[in-house]
C-alpha cells in the first residue's frame, strides 16, 4: 500500500519525517514507532536523512535474498524443518507450541530482517525471570535454525541478557508432614500418594498407568511423557502393595489411581477414558486441598508448601535413607543412562525399556 502523498508544505521533508504541532516526529520505517525530533527543522531533517540511510539502505537487497519473509513464515519453517526432526516428548512439544503461538501473536507480522537485538531484548525484558529463561531458550533455537538455513548470520538470542532461575520457594516434604497429610486423605488419595513415593514417577505418568495393559511379566511399563524414557519397573515391595490395594479399592477402574466421581459432576468435565479416571490437575489440587486441611503446615506461605510434584523427591530421599544406591534411584527416576536390558514388542515394533526396581517398603508410615 503506497503512503499518502505529502501536503504541499511538507514535500521537501525526507521520508518518514512528519510535522507534529510545531515539532517534528520520525516514524521508524520497520517498527512504526514514533520518535520525537524536536522543533528545529534543519536538525530534524539532518537526523532523518541519517536514519533513513542506516535503516533503509539495502532493504530491497535483503528482501530479495530472504524473500521478504515475515517472522511467522520463519516460525512455520522452524516447525516443519527443525522441530519435526527433534525427539521431543509430546508434553514438551506442547509447551514449545504455546510459546511459538505467543511469539506469533505479538511479533509474527514483522519482517524477519527487522528483528534486531534491541527489538528482541525489548520483547524479553518485561517477562518474569523464569518465563524470560524459557522464552530466551526457544529464541535461541529459532535463531539456531535461521543460521543453519541462511536467514541469519549470527544467533542474536545468545547476545541477550542471561538470567539464572529464581530461588526455589517450595520446601520439601518431611516424614512427619507426609504422615499427617496421609492420615486424613481419602483411600484413593492414599493410594496415589504411596504410588508417587514408591514409583518416583511424574504426575502425568502416574495418572495414566493401567492395572493390566501396563504390567507385563511382573514389571510396570512406563514411557515417561516428559523425557520419552521407557522404563520397566519390577513390581515388588511397597509398589506391589499399592497396586494390590488399588485393584481392591475400585476393581472396575482400569487405572491404578482412580476415584468414584461426584454424581453432580458427571458429564461436566472433559471426556475421560473411564468415569473413575483422575486427571493430573485434579490429583494436584486434591493433594493441595488435603495439605491445607491438615495442621502440618500452619504458618507456612502458600508458595512454600510442598506439592504433589515434591513427593517425587521425597520418595527419592526415602529410598536413599533405606540404603538404596544413587544409581538405583536415578534409574527409577529415569535420569540415568543405565544399560537397556529388555525389549518389548508392541504394535509398532520393538522398543527399548530400561529395567529398574521399586522395592521401597511402606513401613516408613
Amino acid at each position: 500500500m503506497a503512503p499518502r502523498p505529502r501536503k504541499r508544505g511538507n514535500k521537501d521533508l525526507p521520508a518518514n519525517l512528519y510535522p507534529d504541532r510545531g515539532n517534528y516526529k520520525y516514524i521508524h520505517p520497520i517498527t512504526k514507532r514514533i520518535h520525537g525530533m524536536g522543533s528545529d527543522r534543519a536538525q530534524a531533517v539532518k537526523a532523518a536523512n541519517i536514519l533513513n540511510q542506516r535503516l533503509m539502505a539495502g532493504r530491497d537487497l535483503v528482501s530479495q535474498v530472504i524473500g521478504g519473509c515475515t517472522l511467522i513464515q520463519v516460525l512455520g519453517r522452524f516447525r516443519t524443518e527443525y522441530l519435526s526432526e527433534r525427539n521431543h516428548s509430546e508434553n514438551y512439544r506442547a509447551q514449545i507450541e504455546l510459546r511459538l503461538k505467543r511469539i506469533e501473536r505479538e511479533l509474527g507480522d514483522i519482517p524477519w530482517y527487522a528483528l534486531d537485538l534491541k527489538r528482541l531484548s525489548d520483547w524479553l525484558k518485561p517477562l518474569t525471570r523464569n518465563t524470560y529463561i524459557k522464552y530466551r531458550g526457544i529464541w535461541m533455537e529459532i535463531f539456531k535454525f535461521a543460521c543453519s538455513v541462511g536467514l541469519s548470520e549470527r544467533n542474536l538470542a545468545e547476545l541477550t541478557l542471561v538470567k539464572t532461575p529464581s530461588e526455589r520457594k517450595r520446601k520439601r516434604w518431611t516424614l512427619d508432614q507426609y504422615k499427617a497429610v496421609y492420615a486424613i486423605a481419602e483411600p484413593w488419595l492414599q493410594v496415589a500418594m504411596d504410588f508417587a513415593v514408591t514409583s518416583l514417577q511424574r504426575r502425568e505418568d502416574l495418572v495414566n498407568v493401567r492395572k493390566k495393559e501396563d504390567f507385563v511379566d511382573g514389571r510396570m511399563l512406563v514411557m515417561q511423557r516428559k523425557t520419552g524414557t521407557r522404563i520397566a519397573i519390577k513390581v515388588g515391595g511397597g509398589l506391589g502393595e499399592v497396586v494390590a490395594r488399588a485393584k481392591v479399592l475400585y476393581p472396575c477402574c482400569p487405572f491404578v489411581i482412580g476415584r468414584r466421581p461426584d454424581k453432580s459432576r458427571i458429564g461436566i468435565k472433559k471426556p475421560k477414558a473411564h468415569p473413575f479416571q483422575v486427571n493430573a490437575d485434579y490429583l494436584t489440587k486434591a493433594v493441595a486441598k488435603v495439605i491445607d486441611k491438615s495442621n502440618a503446615f500452619d504458618g507456612w506461605a502458600d508458595e512454600e508448601k510442598p506439592s504433589l510434584h515434591e513427593l517425587r523427591s521425597f520418595g527419592a530421599y526415602l529410598y536413599q535413607e533405606a540404603g538404596y544406591p544413587k544409581k538405583y534411584i536415578q534409574a527409577l527416576l529415569g535420569h540415568a543412562d543405565a544399560k537397556m536390558t529388555e525389549h518389548y514388542l508392541d504394535g509398532h515394533g520393538k522398543e527399548e525399556w530400561q529395567e529398574v526396581s521399586a522395592d521401597l517398603p511402606l513401613n516408613f508410615r
